[in-house]
């Protein structure tokens, strides 16, 4: 027993050790536990494949995962997803390779906000590992911040440093700018005080100091010849072991450099670091450069009254070269500098030799050249002064000018060019005054004076100087010419067609009396008229209201009004004396009369057919029936007979009057012009009728002045003619017991026939038509044989003889028709 109670006391002790290694173990679970949920850093516990067994709490305030919600996760489920690498990095942690190893990744976090954590862990007994995820995202941050600072400073003091560089490289440019101005100024005022002789070396030396200060081999002036489409170098310099160039630069074509001369001439620098960049169209000037040697170039254009004229240039021949633009702005001063010294020496040049042939055309030239002081004293006169004034020039040196002319011209001289200066034209104030001026011989020359002052640089005058004209030649060419111009005014008064002349912005400069009177304008209110407003009126003026140039046109248009005229209107242009259009001119003539015996023809024509029907159905007929019935009976055959006898005569009448009307008209009426006497064919006119007269007891009278009788030219027959045809009217329109009375005067060169009557009279509204051809007066109840053409015969036939024949008459009272023939015949055309 005693051996028993010792082992169970044994046993007893190893179990209660047993507890006690529990509690023990428990207890130091239990504070590890503590320990690790307290931590914040993230403790966990994979097994062998990486999967969770245990995460501390702290997961949740870390990555805001429950713990229990990770566990038997594959840590690497916790990164955030896509990135592999970092996942076949943990595995090697987690797998002991290399043990101990630490490493950062980013892992999901709460809200899809990623956490950068390190990860350490390590391998336990049993297998499997144990390890810490520590929240290291704000070191991460701190870093990335520091290392974005660092960045950026690195940067910052880069760009520091390539701001100084560029600092310095802008003080050396400057400098360099600064230094190329002080040059070019020096240059500039040496440029001001050489001499037209000394321009050429002055551009040369001053070509080789800018050439030398921009480290180029050449530089060079080329000049253009416009008029030969040329250009050539006229100024070179080369710096030593540099061949010249400007030999081999002369008479150059234009077209041998296109595109060169057009961006010269388009006022464009060219600038090529290198040939090659220049474009495709200059591969002639690539060439030529090319020949020479030349790497780099650089040209500005010479521009000179706003135009270019050549251009300066700069080559690289040993290296190539680049040039900025503020330096290439620079060079144009040098071409403005090289070009002004070229320009005043040009400008000296002129002024030497204009001084040269002033003082050659004064002592050759025929007007009076002078000179005087402010006090009109002369300083110089031209030997014209013998010619003109019959005195020696070098006599009228320091006397005064009220010598050759007199005080009043001078003062009006005077006053001229005070006016001027006060009106602003200090730089040509000049007078010019028409005057006489006297000869030594006492005589007085009609001249005219061209006076100006002489300014000073001021501006203020110093001197007059003018030139005087014999205008002799001149006052009687003007004379002449207001004479001719006068003789040719009449003769466009005179003429019978209106004329108008307009220039070239249609307004008139020309319209006649006639013009005026057509078209209804008071005299020289249609002068500067528009030449529509003149036109606008007529109907059936449009076409010449459109611009025509060098076309001729004729319209015909009518006036307003009533009654309305007829005009024709032709236009055409006319040229000044160099041969350029001036204007138009319009010839305006009145065809109103034509167009009414152009009426008045086709209805004679009718008239005629008319007439001639009649007596010619009448003869027809009778004759007709006369052949149809040969047994009709004797009285009747007489009759009929006696009508186509009496038709004929009236037919043969007919004709004879129109035959008569058509000779005359057409100048083909033979006039046998000789001296006839008017009164024998008068009273023979009277005697043949005094029996029609006394048939119709009508009393027939002739008044006849006593002789001698003046001589009348005219050709009797047809004198007679207009007796007869006259009288026998008054005879034929005169009532029973009326009265017939003929009286005949004369002057020293008129005879004058007058035929009254106490007959029917013209109604007055026929008075203007009595001598129309085939117009008769209606009279009702009175039929009165005739045909219409008497007295257009007698008017005829009295034009004929360049006389005029007058109606008056009064209805019931009677008729007098007037003749007026002159004593020496018609006039010829």
């Amino acid at each position: 027993m005693p051996s028993d109670s010792r082992e169970f006391t044994g046993h007893d002790l190893a179990v209660q050790a047993h507890y006690k290694l529990v509690e023990k173990l428990a207890e130091s679970e239990h504070r590890f536990r503590e320990l690790v949920e307290l931590q914040q850093d993230i403790v966990f516990r994979c097994n062998t494949a990486g999967v969770l067994e245990y995460v501390s709490p702290s997961v949740e305030d870390v990555l805001g995962a429950p713990a229990r919600s990770c566990v038997g996760l594959p840590l690497t489920d916790l990164l955030e997803s896509g990135d592999a690498e970092a996942a076949r990095q943990i595995q090697l942690i987690l797998s002991g390779v290399p043990r101990g190893q630490e490493a950062r990744f980013r892992f999901k976090g709460e809200g899809g906000r990623g956490r950068w954590l390190d990860v350490q862990a390590r391998q336990r007994l049993g297998g499997g590992s144990v390890g810490t995820l520590r929240d290291v995202t704000e070191v991460v941050i701190h870093e990335r911040e520091r290392g974005r600072l660092h960045a950026e400073l690195v940067e910052r003091n880069a760009q520091l440093k390539v701001q100084d560089r560029r600092r310095e490289e802008q003080a050396a440019a400057l400098r360099h700018r600064y230094d190329l101005q002080e040059l070019l100024t020096r240059i500039s005022a040496r440029m001001l005080e050489i001499s037209s002789e000394g321009v050429d070396a002055a551009l040369v030396e001053a070509l080789g100091e800018v050439g030398a200060f921009m480290g180029v081999d050449r530089a060079y002036v080329f000049l253009f010849h416009e008029e030969q489409d040329l250009l050539s170098n006229t100024h070179e310099w080369c710096a030593a072991g540099i061949s010249a160039e400007k030999e081999n630069l002369q008479d150059l074509p234009f077209e041998a450099v296109p595109w060169w001369v057009s961006e010269i001439k388009a006022g464009r620098t060219i600038h090529a670091a290198s040939l090659s960049d220049l474009p495709p169209e200059a591969a002639s000037e690539r060439e030529i450069l090319e020949a020479q040697g030349i790497q780099s170039v650089v040209v500005v254009p010479l521009v000179a009254r706003s135009r270019p004229v050549g251009f300066v240039g700069f080559d690289a021949v040993e290296s190539a070269r680049s040039w900025d633009a503020d330096v290439v702005a620079l060079l144009a001063l040098v071409g403005d500098i090289l070009l002004g010294a070229l320009e005043r020496a040009r400008v000296d040049l002129l002024r030497k030799e204009s001084a040269a042939r002033y003082r050659l055309l004064a002592d050759n030239a025929r007007d009076l050249i002078w000179r005087t002081d402010l006090d009109l004293q002369f300083e110089f006169v031209n030997p014209a002064a013998m010619r003109m004034l019959g005195r020696q020039a070098a006599s009228l040196v320091g006397r005064s000018i009220e010598e050759v002319c007199d005080e009043d011209t001078a003062q009006r001289m005077w006053r001229s060019l005070e006016k001027a200066r006060e009106q602003g034209q200090q730089a040509d104030a000049a007078a010019t005054l028409m005057h006489g001026i006297q000869h030594a011989n006492g005589s007085t020359l009609p001249v005219e004076t061209i006076a100006s002052f002489v300014l000073d640089s001021s501006g203020d005058p110093v001197a007059i100087q003018g030139t005087t004209r014999d205008i002799s030649e001149r006052v009687t060419a003007e004379a002449a010419l207001r004479e001719s111009r006068t003789r040719m005014d009449l003769v466009v008064e005179g003429i019978h067609e209106g004329i108008l002349m307009v220039d070239l912005e249609e307004r008139v400069q020309v319209a006649n009396r006639e013009v005026r009177r057509l078209l209804g304008h008071r005299s020289g209110d249609a002068l500067g008229t528009p030449l529509a407003d003149l036109l606008r009126p007529l109907e059936g003026a449009e076409p010449l209201l459109e611009d025509l140039g060098g076309v001729q046109e004729s319209v015909e248009v009518r006036t307003p009004g009533t009654p309305a005229r007829i005009l024709t209107i032709t236009t055409s242009p006319y040229l000044d004396h160099h041969g350029w259009l001036a204007g138009r001119l319009l010839l305006v003539r009145d065809v109103t009369a034509e167009r009414e015996v152009e009426r008045m023809k086709s209805q004679f024509v009718a008239s005629v057919s008319h007439e001639l029907r009649t007596p010619l159905t009448s003869i027809l007929g009778f004759a007709r029936t006369l052949l149809r019935k040969p047994d009709l009976d004797e009285g009747s055959r007489t009759e009929f007979l006696g009508i186509i006898h009496s038709q004929s005569e009236r037919l043969h009448h007919l004709i004879e009057d129109i035959l008569e009307i058509s000779k005359i008209e057409s100048g083909g009426s033979g006039l046998s012009l000789e001296s006839i006497d008017l009164p024998g064919i008068t009273q023979g006119v009277i005697m043949g009728l005094r029996t029609k007269a006394e048939a119709g007891e009508v009393t027939l009278s002739l008044e006849v002045p006593r002789p001698p009788h003046a001589p009348l030219m005219g050709d009797a027959a047809r004198v007679r003619s207009v007796v007869e045809n006259l009288v026998d009217n008054a005879i034929k329109f005169t009532p029973a017991g009326g009265e017939v009375r003929v009286a005949l005067a004369h002057s020293t060169s008129t005879w004058r026939l007058e035929v009254q009557d106490t007959g029917l009279g013209i109604p007055a509204d026929h008075l203007d038509r009595i001598f129309e051809r085939f117009h008769r007066v209606a009279r009702p109840g009175l039929e009165i044989a005739g045909t219409g053409l008497g007295l257009a015969i007698v008017k005829e036939i009295v034009e004929a003889h360049g006389g005029g024949i007058t109606v008056s008459s009064a209805l019931d009272e009677g008729t007098r028709f007037t003749v007026e023939l002159p004593c020496v015949g018609p006039v010829p055309a």
